[in-house]
């Protein structure tokens, strides 16, 4: 009996070591089997306040379009500030999960912050920081989830009472290409 105890004392440190081993395999597994995948910052490239670049392994650049919110075209108040502030989050590196593809030719994606996504949802980061509007059904919906920044004047939200004054990126793309279809501007 006592010999049993002995082997099972000495081997109790090679069994802690294969479970956890297991463990990290079946969370490894778990994870790669849910979709997202970690991009590093060196693999983006920021082309706007929604839409950026990955360089994948075969040296080919997709574009990706982050799901949940519209932030404004750089010509329009705002699209600047939320380059940049994407440009920011994307140095965190980027966690995506691919939803479907747009007219565009975009993956359009889930956008998690940081590599690992432990910097919360993308959408939620910009829209909170008032730099986007939110892609909602329901006008209602859309509303309430920029209410924050818009009673605290945040972003594009700045000076303008509640945001009455400001442009919805559709609206403005919209007025943008009527424009270019009738006067060719």
């Amino acid at each position: 009996m006592e010999t049993i105890e002995r082997i099972l004392a000495d081997a109790m440190p090679l069994i802690r070591l294969a479970a956890i081993v297991l463990v990290v395999l079946v969370i490894w597994r778990w994870r790669a089997g849910s979709g997202w995948t970690g991009v590093p910052a060196s693999s983006i490239h920021v082309i706007d306040g929604d839409t950026f670049s990955v360089l994948l392994n075969s040296g080919q650049r997709i574009k990706v379009r982050p799901t949940g919110y519209d932030a404004p075209e750089l010509s329009q108040k705002g699209g600047r500030m939320a380059s940049s502030e994407m440009r920011r989050m994307a140095r965190r590196g980027l966690l995506l999960k691919e939803r479907h593809y747009d007219v565009y030719g975009r993956v359009v994606a889930d956008v998690r912050i940081g590599i690992d996504g432990k910097g919360g949802s993308l959408a939620g980061h910009m829209l909170r920081s008032g730099l986007a509007h939110s892609l909602s059904q329901s006008g209602f919906v859309r509303f309430v989830s920029t209410l924050g920044p818009r009673l605290a004047g945040r972003g594009i939200w700045k000076n303008s009472w509640l945001g009455l004054r400001v442009t919805n990126p559709r609206v403005h793309r919209a007025a943008k290409a009527w424009m270019q279809r009738h006067h060719g501007a």
